[in-house]
């Protein structure tokens, strides 16, 4: 997702999340910031997924960003979310 690499885990009886790389893998914890300061709340790390971490070989560069997304988001929080994304990518 814009421009970087994405990973997604589908489960059909949880809510989804989404989750991604980008391109530096030291800015993980800064994108999770930069969210943080519009009020988007975010993850940076493993989320106790230690061994699906592992084996995307990301234990060592720390992770991933986790957004998660729930039923009862609405239409004007997600286009808030993508704009933010959008931002990032400028």
């Amino acid at each position: 997702m814009f421009g970087h690499r994405q990973y997604t885990a589908v489960r059909t009886d949880k809510c989804k999340g989404i989750s991604w790389l980008t391109r530096h893998c030291e800015q993980r914890g800064a994108i999770a910031r930069f969210l943080a300061d519009r009020g988007i709340h975010v993850w940076s790390g493993h989320f106790y997924a230690l061994e699906p971490i592992a084996r995307l070989g990301l234990t060592e560069t720390g992770g991933l960003v986790r957004v998660g997304l729930c039923h009862y988001a609405t239409t004007e929080e997600v286009e808030y979310l993508l704009e933010a994304l959008r931002t990032l990518t400028r």
